[in-house]
């Protein structure tokens, strides 16, 4: 009893604690930042225009319109960014972070990390006992890449979908369609993945005239609904690509 009341030794012995727990921390290795923390504005100073920032700010947040970065301007952000981490990037790579960010700026530069990790870029040349690691040449950043990670279906795979879904004759989109979908679904895209690029290829496609175009988005929402709500993948590409063949045959 006499050492609980005792508060001198309770205070030193609190203080002993707190700098073990600190000599404890310290000895932890550091937490890697990401880019997107580490490239951002940390101050006024940093921002362009510093003096019209507050003016600014409030006419945009009162408009309520926020367009996207300019896509050179996003560009040669990504780019400087890779070149300060030392990324070696494709050209086309760039191109690929803009389209599958959709003009987000800090996905794409998650999505620059993610592909320096893939490829080793992040790797030092000092292993895990101190000695240097061999020299390897670093592998570039690829448009390819860049997809994979974004989860982005392929370009080849959504025209082989499209191709099924055109009108042959009565009754003769069933097979080719389903075999497509049935192929896609055992690669493994998602559905809303689909859903969405189909939905960009269809909508921007001036073969097809806007009145079957206003019913295949009606079509578009309806499956979006369903998959909110948990209906299956499989099934429901499989209804909605068969539902705009049928659209598209003027049936």
């Amino acid at each position: 009893m006499a050492s609980f009341f005792d508060l001198k030794n309770r205070k030193q012995n609190g203080v002993s604690g707190q700098k073990q727990d600190k000599s404890d921390k310290s000895g932890q290795p550091p937490r890697a930042q990401p880019w997107v923390e580490k490239y951002r504005p940390k101050t006024l100073s940093d921002v362009a225009a510093q003096d019209h920032t507050t003016a600014v700010l409030q006419r945009t947040l009162q408009a309520s319109i926020f367009k996207s970065l300019d896509q050179s301007n996003a560009k040669a952000r990504l780019r400087e960014i890779a070149e300060k981490e030392g990324v070696p990037v494709e050209n086309e790579a760039l191109d690929a972070l803009i389209k599958c960010s959709e003009g987000d700026l800090r996905k794409a530069i998650t999505f620059l990390q993610s592909a320096a990790r893939l490829v080793g870029s992040l790797a030092g040349g000092v292993d895990k006992d101190g000695d240097e690691e061999m020299e390897v040449e670093k592998k570039a950043v690829t448009a390819k890449i860049i997809e994979d990670i974004a989860g982005v279906i392929p370009d080849a795979t959504i025209d082989t979908l499209v191709k099924a879904i055109r009108p042959r004759g009565t009754g003769a989109a069933y097979t080719p369609v389903a075999k497509v979908v049935e192929t896609m679904v055992a690669d493994g895209w998602s559905a809303g993945q689909v859903l969405n690029q189909l939905y960009q290829t269809i909508v921007y496609d001036e073969t097809i005239p806007d009145k079957q175009k206003n019913k295949i988005v009606m079509v578009f929402s309806e499956i979006d609904k369903r998959l909110v709500d948990g209906a299956s993948e499989h099934l429901s590409i499989l209804d909605m690509a068969l539902r705009i063949s049928a659209i598209m045959a003027g049936q």
